[in-house]
């Protein structure tokens, strides 16, 4: 009888330590890993709801998921909140732009993951929850919670809390200012700011990349992403993220007194500028803002799930991305969506994916789509007389023209600071000729359009005549690099403006 006593005593204990999956140090990551098995909290008919954490080295994160309640799309920082008996309440926050989809039973289905505090789980594993309130693009999702489910959530709780004593892991991450990060030497912490330089160090042991994230010299600030992890963000992190704003989360450390914060993977950072065409399969799994035309639509009425595809095209035709709508989503979007959105510039907001080898989005709800205003001014085919710089003959340098014009009065047209020399200037130091391609005597023509909006920052850079992907990309990488332009004025307003902007590549010849 006493040894069944004691199996007894001992089966609570049991079924906690199989929630949990992963407890160790990653070698491969250098830090330590929490992964808890999901645990269901609802159950009714064919919906079901589960919840789990999990921890990457000291940011923590909630994890739920389920089908047939809340599958919504939710965006960066929408907040999942669970309602106590006491009448207090609990907040996570979404950690980017998530989509759901239709699984193998054909249901809506959804995995969210959010960041949550540890003061937050603290709370969760000691109030009885009797309510979840989830946050999506243009709607929201209310579910009661049982008392039955209500003790999972607290054991779940609770477990992970002892999880992290033993992974001796207890930092919260802290939501501060880029300016404040010297502060927080040894806490972790998030904070949003722009890469304003990204270089990559081959002739330096362990080959970092640094992200030059704070513009102050009197506020120094390193993010690091060493050698081993370059393959987490397809071997050029440099050219990814340089000149996009980014929201970062890390620990913060010191080296040579001075902050650091090393980035292992993509969960580390994401994206708040939106993307072009050119770059945008280059995201592949992360959640982002793309800007294009819409160029063709397809309602594919036969398939399945019916779903309505548009096709969202550039310059290049080479640069493309499907935008798919399931048939369930068609009302989101009005009557017709397939013709409202013909011809339309847009920005869409989602989680990138490749189908076919292409980049696609699903998009649930119109909150995901944004339309472009199409009140810009146009820009000249012909450039002002001396604004063509002749073609160089050294490699690394770039023939320039300018074509924002202003042709009206009352109009001054969008200019570099400091002119057109100082732009030629500014190429001939930043621009890297990929020579190697390049036949002794030959040249290679690249022209880009981008926007040049009303505080005078460069957006939506698309290539109109491409080179070749080396050479459009170092272009890219250039234009991306610039600082604001004097913005076009037409009448003492500033506005949008597009610019045409020839890059000549040259190799001298024997």
């Amino acid at each position: 009888m006493k040894p069944l006593i004691i199996l007894l005593t001992l089966l609570p204990l049991l079924s906690l330590a199989q929630k949990v999956q992963v407890n160790e140090y990653d070698k491969f990551t250098k830090q330590r890993r929490i992964e808890l098995q999901p645990v269901r909290i609802y159950t009714s008919g064919k919906a079901n709801v589960n919840i789990s954490y999990s921890a990457s080295g000291s940011v923590l994160y909630l994890q739920l998921s389920g089908a047939g309640w809340g599958a919504s799309a939710v965006d960066e920082g929408q907040e999942l909140l669970f309602l106590c008996s006491n009448d207090s309440i609990v907040s996570a926050k979404s950690t980017a732009v998530q989509t759901a989809e239709v699984n193998s039973s054909f249901q809506t289905a959804f995995k969210h993951s959010y960041f949550v505090k540890m003061s937050d789980v603290k709370l969760l594993s000691g109030c009885t929850v009797i309510g979840l309130r989830k946050y999506g693009l243009g709607d929201e999702h209310n579910l009661k919670i049982p008392m039955a489910n209500a003790l999972k959530i607290k054991s779940l709780s609770a477990l992970f809390l002892e999880e992290l004593r033993i992974g001796n892991i207890f930092r919260n991450v802290q939501e501060i200012p880029v300016s404040e990060v010297a502060k927080h030497v040894g806490d972790s912490v998030r904070f949003c700011t722009k890469v304003y330089n990204a270089r990559y160090f081959q002739s330096v042991a362990n080959k970092p990349t640094v992200l030059d994230v704070n513009d102050n010299p009197s506020s120094p600030l390193n993010v690091i992403i060493w050698e081993q992890d370059r393959k987490n963000f397809g071997n050029a992190p440099e050219i990814l993220y340089n000149q996009k704003e980014v929201c970062i989360t890390g620990l913060v450390q010191s080296y040579n007194n001075l902050p650091q914060i090393v980035v292992k993977n993509r969960n580390q950072i994401s994206l708040k500028s939106s993307l072009s065409l050119a770059e945008v399969d280059k995201f592949t799994g992360d959640s982002v803002t793309v800007a294009g035309r819409v160029m063709g639509s397809k309602f594919l009425s036969n398939s399945p799930t019916s779903p309505l595809l548009l096709n969202l095209t550039s310059a290049d035709p080479n640069k493309q991305l499907t935008v798919l709508i399931n048939s369930k989503d068609r009302g989101n979007f009005g009557p017709s969506p397939e013709s409202y959105f013909l011809n339309k510039d847009i920005k869409v907001t989602g989680k990138v994916e490749m189908y076919g080898g292409e980049p696609q989005i699903v998009v649930q709800s119109k909150n995901q789509i944004t339309e472009v205003p199409l009140q810009m001014v146009q820009a000249k085919d012909t450039p002002q007389a001396g604004q063509l710089v002749e073609p160089v003959t050294n490699p690394g340098m770039a023939n320039t023209g300018v074509r924002a014009v202003a042709n009206k009065s009352g109009e001054k047209a969008a200019s570099f600071p400091g002119g057109q020399d100082a732009l030629l200037s500014f190429i001939k130091s930043n621009v890297v000729c990929p020579e190697s391609e390049l036949q002794m005597g030959e040249k290679k023509v690249v022209v880009a359009k981008f926007l040049i909006k009303p505080d005078g920052t460069a957006s939506d850079i698309q290539i109109t005549q491409p080179g070749g992907n080396s050479f459009d990309r170092e272009v890219i990488r250039v234009l991306k690099m610039m600082p604001k332009w004097e913005p076009h004025m037409s009448n003492g307003t500033a506005v949008p403006v597009s610019v045409t902007q020839p890059f000549t590549f040259a190799r001298p010849g024997k």
